[in-house]
């Protein structure tokens, strides 16, 4: 198993910092539970396995990855204290930290004290560091399936559109989110909208269909909750595209519509574009973020689209927005499709 030996930040951006930057940076990726073979280590190997090294690791895992309520699955923390015991061994030149050691052997006979979610599930954390949008650290915490398919669903986890879209929307917090009401279509797990609660929006409503989603929806605003009382007002509602009016998108005059991998099923596109429709028609800015899995789908999509007289503006800006989290290096032969939908002239200016 390896990992990559790189001064890179997620978005690719080279720094020379040092050892502590290198240690808070594997902290955000062990708090989103980056697959340890795709880990970034901004330090070469004789820093990485040295003594110093290895107490701030063991720090980093008591203090964030162990003790805090939500933390990484078990599981995870195993493979990757497996990874780096290995590293330290093969140099020869260390000993090995005790409490690394002890660690391990925990999680080997299964004895993680505490709380932890179901075998399927985990918790991922998503960290802004200080000085990204503001002077203090900003992070989101979710409870996310590690399966692709749970209780019938997809929607139990967070898919690179919806990491993408957020990464979209901090970038464009101030033209977006600041101000401004969120309603998120296809919620899932909650990260896109939840995000916007702390970029500024002055309402958020999450919503979605399915009912175990709706379930997850309700633990994930529960785990994020205000830290100074100043947060907006985060709604959870059940939205069903099929039982949609006009009555119900008066509710969400001038919002800032969201979605993320909304377009996979070829049946329920019509229902959808009904929905944007009526949304276009109360002043709402419509933002839509894709993964082209399926071209026939998305195609479909857009046809429907432009038979509901609602254009389909292509926003070419998602290639300069940065990358703030660690996304699956698969994900880098992912093709995104980013869409503003109007109406009329009032959506965003490119």
């Amino acid at each position: 198993m390896e990992s990559t030996f790189a001064a890179n930040t997620p978005d690719g951006r080279t720094t020379s910092e040092g050892p502590l930057a290198a240690v808070q940076a594997l902290r955000r990726q062990l708090l989103q539970m980056v697959p340890v073979n795709q880990l970034t280590l901004m330090v070469d190997s004789t820093v990485l396995t040295s003594e110093d090294f290895q107490h701030q690791i063991a720090s980093l895992l008591v203090t964030d990855c162990q003790l805090r309520a939500q933390r990484p699955a078990p599981d995870y923390l195993r493979r990757f204290l497996k990874w780096y015991l290995d590293q330290v061994e093969r140099t020869g030149t260390q000993a090995l930290d005790e409490t690394l050691l002890d660690l391990y052997l925990q999680f080997l006979v299964h004895k993680d004290p505490g709380t932890t979610p179901p075998a399927t599930t985990c918790y991922k954390t998503y960290i802004l560091p200080k000085d990204t949008v503001g002077s203090t650290e900003l992070a989101v915490t979710v409870q996310e399936d590690q399966t692709l398919v749970a209780h019938g669903t997809t929607g139990l986890r967070t898919w690179e559109a919806g990491l993408r879209l957020t990464e979209y929307v901090i970038w464009k917090a101030e033209r977006l989110i600041r101000g401004k009401p969120v309603l998120e279509l296809g919620s899932g797990t909650g990260l896109v909208g939840i995000w916007c609660g702390l970029l500024g929006a002055t309402s958020v409503t999450l919503s979605d269909y399915h009912p175990v989603v709706l379930d997850r929806l309700l633990t994930n605003v529960a785990l994020n909750p205000p830290s100074d009382g100043s947060a907006p007002a985060t709604h959870v509602v059940t939205l069903d595209w099929l039982e949609w009016n006009d009555a119900k998108a008066e509710t969400y005059r001038g919002c800032t519509v969201l979605g993320a991998d909304l377009v996979y099923d070829p049946s329920i596109i019509p229902a959808l574009v009904q929905v944007l429709q009526s949304l276009v028609r109360v002043e709402c800015t419509i933002v839509i973020a894709s993964t082209l899995r399926n071209p026939q789908t998305f195609a479909k999509f857009q046809e429907e689209l432009a038979q509901g007289e609602l254009e389909a503006h292509v926003m070419t800006d998602i290639d300069e927005a940065p990358r703030y989290f660690y996304h699956d290096q698969t994900s880098q032969l992912a093709e995104f499709r980013f869409l503003c939908i109007k109406q009329v002239m009032t959506c965003m200016d490119q």
